[in-house]
């Protein structure tokens, strides 16, 4: 009895884990973080957003925002900093699914 309550415990476990992943990332992000980088979109987005590459010139917290909303702040200059930083591979910056991925969560960033 015990091992089936164990059991059961882990496939429920393991079923809402999968759910709120799926649920809270694309399956595009997945795929552009496997190809080519070592840090995921959303994760990168954050980093950004908490100031962790102002030595690139990418702003933190409020101004981060403005300048995202405003185009002024890209994808593509946030990747280029997880490169500078070494966070991420340089290949990163050509594959256009994962700068996508990147677009997608600054972009849902700024919207909420």
């Amino acid at each position: 009895m015990r091992k089936l309550v164990f059991a059961s415990l882990g496939a429920l476990v393991f079923a809402s884990s999968t759910f709120y992943l799926a649920s809270s990332v694309s399956a595009s992000e997945v795929i552009a973080v496997r190809k080519s980088s070592r840090i995921t979109p959303y994760n990168l987005v954050s980093r950004g957003y908490q100031g962790a590459f102002k030595s690139q010139g990418i702003p933190s917290a409020s101004v981060f925002l403005r300048k995202a909303q405003s185009g002024k702040l890209s994808a593509v200059e946030l990747i280029q900093a997880g490169i500078t930083s070494g966070r991420l591979s340089e290949s990163a910056i050509d594959d256009l699914s994962y700068v996508q991925a990147v677009n997608n969560v600054l972009t849902r960033m700024v919207r909420n």
